[in-house]
């Protein structure tokens, strides 16, 4: 449990004057102020400007961690699976291209050079761990960079639709 600052107190004229403040600041009457605290009372901490003491509201439940909103979760879950499915796909189409390039230098050095068939294949295993070296390092990009990219032009798109709706 953590221990309470020596500064809070919650006298009943102080809570009654911060209440009435925080309900005039929002817009909101005393009334509606009161039952949204479910008789919760208002806390008054530490000294602010002018020695004055800063009301803030109490809440039903600690926060426990941070709390994302309903599209930060759905976009974190679409960007893991973003990442997770264009690395294999990456990665899938590179094996692809690798195979077929290896045996084509196989082919090529087995007709056309005449070089024993380990050498050939040595070349061979040689070509396709570069290709799949390079297909590594494309897939980790193709996975990886769109995924700040989208959350970027999201966040945009968001705030700018909020400020022409504010508007």
């Amino acid at each position: 449990m953590r221990a309470r600052s020596r500064s809070c107190h919650t006298a009943s004229q102080p809570r009654l004057i911060a209440a009435t403040w925080i309900a005039a600041r929002h817009g909101r009457s005393l009334k509606r102020q009161r039952q949204r605290s479910r008789g919760c009372p208002l806390r008054l901490c530490g000294p602010t400007q002018f020695g004055r003491a800063r009301a803030l509201p109490c809440y039903g439940a600690p926060m426990r961690g941070f709390g994302l909103s309903r599209w930060q979760q759905i976009a974190t879950v679409l960007s893991i699976l973003w990442a997770i499915g264009a690395w294999f796909y990456t990665i899938n189409s590179f094996e692809r291209d690798a195979k077929l390039i290896s045996e084509r230098m196989y082919d090529d050095c087995v007709v056309h050079r005449s070089e024993t068939a380990e050498d050939c294949y040595n070349i061979m295993k040689q070509t396709h761990h570069v290709q799949m070296a390079l297909g590594r390092k494309q897939a980790a990009a193709r996975a990886l960079l769109p995924i700040p990219l989208a959350w970027i032009a999201i966040w945009l798109l968001n705030r700018t639709v909020r400020w022409i709706t504010s508007n």
